[in-house]
């Protein structure tokens, strides 16, 4: 349900989420403050068009040092396996997080809040958490993205979504591992499909081609789970 109140409330009241960076030509530090302490960190992102442009002051509202700290080494490590490709996003400009498209892309993350509170209520505690969970990371990354925030901070939080989907899509594979039979064939087809969406919008990043392909990825992705949670309740 709090995954439901955060939703709705930015989709008809957007907040705005605040975000100051400072440069300088030392070497790239991240410091995020919080109740108006500085804490310095290592390394965050690199900036993917090799400038040394350096970060060395950071305030994000929407995080807590122990959890910023906790992400650096794994951000910084995902952004040079990949040569900067997997923390990369499309700009979705003209639109925005006020537009018809951008408010009815940012809808698509309530598939998840759905699954998530159906999957909670008829047993699967473990699945519906973070499928709802899942909802808010996802709903803040594309905000960010929408919304034209820096670089940085779009950045931080597509990496936290990242790691909350991870959680969702190896629980639904190891479901899928337990007993194959066990889920049925839509499950296969939505999941399937959502796959196919989640690739279209990588290859297509034009706006309205990008938030209707990635908004399917979220509705039958969010659908898909949430069959899959339930053929693994139903044969447990």
């Amino acid at each position: 349900m709090l995954s439901l109140c955060i939703l709705t409330t930015f989709l008809f009241s957007p907040c705005k989420i605040e975000a100051f960076v400072t440069r300088s030509h030392h070497t790239p530090r991240i410091a995020l403050r919080h109740d108006k302490e500085i804490r310095k960190r290592g390394v965050l992102f690199s900036n993917g068009d090799n400038d040394n442009f350096n970060f060395n002051s950071f305030k994000l509202d929407l995080t807590e040092g122990v959890l910023s700290n906790a992400l650096l080494p794994a951000a910084d490590t995902l952004d040079n396996l990949t040569d900067g490709w997997a923390l990369s996003y499309a700009d979705l400009s003209p639109e925005s997080e006020e537009t018809l498209l951008g408010r009815t892309f940012l809808a698509t993350n309530l598939a998840y809040t759905a699954m998530g509170l159906l999957l909670t209520w008829r047993g699967d505690v473990w699945l519906g958490t973070i499928t709802d969970i899942a909802s808010v990371a996802s709903f803040f990354y594309h905000y960010t993205q929408l919304s034209k925030k820096d670089d940085l901070v779009v950045r931080f939080t597509l990496m936290i979504d990242y790691i909350v989907a991870a959680l969702c899509l190896g629980t639904a594979f190891s479901y899928i591992l337990v007993d194959m039979s066990a889920i049925p064939v839509s499950a296969y087809v939505a999941s399937g499909l959502s796959i196919l969406f989640l690739f279209l919008s990588w290859l297509w990043e034009d706006a309205v081609p990008y938030c209707i392909n990635h908004g399917l990825w979220h509705i039958l992705g969010g659908y898909g789970g949430y069959l899959i949670g339930q053929a693994h309740l139903h044969s447990s």
